[in-house]
């Protein structure tokens, strides 16, 4: 693998070198390994094992370093025990693979084998989540809610408590079906408003630690007509959060050039004090819209690429921000 054009430079004069380690997917429909159908969601965990959630070909896939498939488990679609509507988001926990479920409103839990251990009923529909200490932190969608994380107990099987009060802008971004975006690192909740640009910072236990901003030029116009659907959508949001080992944050944001009317991506790096860094556009990953991230103790980042078609890329950057 090569290394990206793009070279982004830390305050201080360091550049940032981003090298694509491993690219997984396949264009032959026949690769029952390696072709994904549509990529719901994709986690990297500590042991550096990559997780794909596909939901048209309903299953999870396994993956190491090398691209060698592991693992496959097939997911059956359905509304009874151990199955699924629309597998939209997951989250890895020692030997617990956790799949949230939006239109069944749920999350079931499986061993590290695949094999169905139980369900949980949730009040929003699961749009990411994330785990810690056997509690599970969601955020939905359509969450008219004060609060937008919600906490369940994985061993009583009930919500706990929710936290982090909603924005003037909530209300707005669920009636469009859109989301906050959640990180857990370090004993610390993060949470990205989708709408207005907004990173917060909370205690496993829901207390407000630190709040940040950036002013960002494509979050001042709110919304845009869809040249083909007719639909009002966002003209900016974030897509993802992402924290590192050291506790610098990555916020991924994606816009819409009304202009040219295609859509883009960038990230904003911020140290742990809350301080900008530096902005990496997609293209420094060479993409040009970022989706789906998720980034493991060891700093590599994996994401979804959409072109020349489905698969997962992994990427390493030096120096560890």
């Amino acid at each position: 693998m090569e290394e990206t054009n793009a070279a982004p430079v830390l305050p201080g004069g360091t550049a940032i070198r981003i090298k694509n380690i491993l690219n997984v997917g396949s264009d032959n429909l026949y690769d029952e390994n390696h072709f994904f159908g549509m990529i719901a969601d994709i986690r990297i965990d500590d042991n550096d094992i990559i997780y794909v959630l596909d939901g048209r070909e309903f299953n999870i896939r396994l993956f190491n370093m090398t691209g060698s498939l592991i693992k496959k488990i097939a997911l059956v679609q359905g509304q009874g025990p151990g199955e699924y509507q629309r597998p939209k988001c997951m989250a890895i926990s020692k030997d617990r693979i956790i799949i949230g479920d939006p239109d069944n409103m749920r999350v079931s839990i499986m061993d590290g084998d695949g094999k169905f251990v139980e369900s949980i009923r949730t009040e929003i529909m699961p749009g990411e989540i994330e785990v810690s200490h056997d509690k599970l932190y969601i955020v939905g969608y359509f969450d008219f809610s004060k609060n937008r994380v919600h906490v369940y107990d994985l061993k009583k099987g009930q919500m706990v408590r929710s936290f982090a009060s909603a924005n003037s802008m909530a209300a707005e971004v669920a009636r469009f079906g859109e989301k906050d975006n959640i990180f857990i690192r370090n004993e610390f909740v993060y949470l990205s408003s989708f709408y207005p640009y907004e990173v917060r910072i909370y205690s496993l236990e829901g207390q407000p630690i630190k709040t940040m901003s950036r002013k960002a030029t494509e979050f001042e116009k709110v919304l845009y007509r869809d040249h083909i659907t007719g639909a009002l959508r966002f003209v900016a949001g974030t897509s993802r959060i992402l924290v590192t080992a050291n506790g610098s944050i990555i916020n991924i944001v994606r816009t819409r050039n009304l202009d040219t009317k295609t859509a883009s991506s960038y990230m904003d790096l911020f140290d742990r004090q809350g301080r900008w860094l530096t902005t990496l556009s997609a293209g420094a990953f060479g993409e040009s819209v970022l989706r789906l991230a998720d980034m493991n103790q060891q700093n590599y980042i994996v994401i979804e690429s959409l072109e020349p078609f489905p698969r997962v890329r992994v990427f390493s950057i030096d120096p560890a921000l």
